[in-house]
């Protein structure tokens, strides 16, 4: 999963500049970023052929950011990615994650 999320991000940033570009719904803002980590320790299963995996990114401007990208298949040779959230700014917390009968759930962090 790691590999096909670094495929993904390196392929999409070729495409657009050099930068990954992820627009942050919560400030309204596009973001272009640089793939700094894929976290392989944070390589989890969210639901029935879906998956997602923690990265770390960096802003044009220095700032931070951790995101989360969904993934969906049946195998990782055949994972598309489906979603990318911002997970961290910074390393404030927008949300947090607790597990539930062996599948990883999202939560609003207070």
């Amino acid at each position: 999963m790691a590999a096909a999320v670094t495929r993904y991000v390196e392929h999409d940033a070729a495409l657009k500049g050099g930068y990954f570009l992820v627009f942050d719904a919560e400030k309204d803002v596009p973001l272009a970023l640089t793939l700094e980590k894929v976290h392989r320790d944070r390589l989890s299963r969210v639901g029935s052929d879906v998956y997602f995996v923690c990265a770390d990114f960096a802003e044009t401007n220095g700032k931070v950011y951790d995101l989360d990208i969904f993934m969906e298949g049946p195998d990782a040779q055949n994972l598309e990615v489906t979603e990318v959230t911002v997970h961290k700014e910074s390393g404030k917390a927008r949300y947090t994650w607790y597990e539930q009968d062996g599948i990883w759930k999202r939560k609003a962090s207070n």
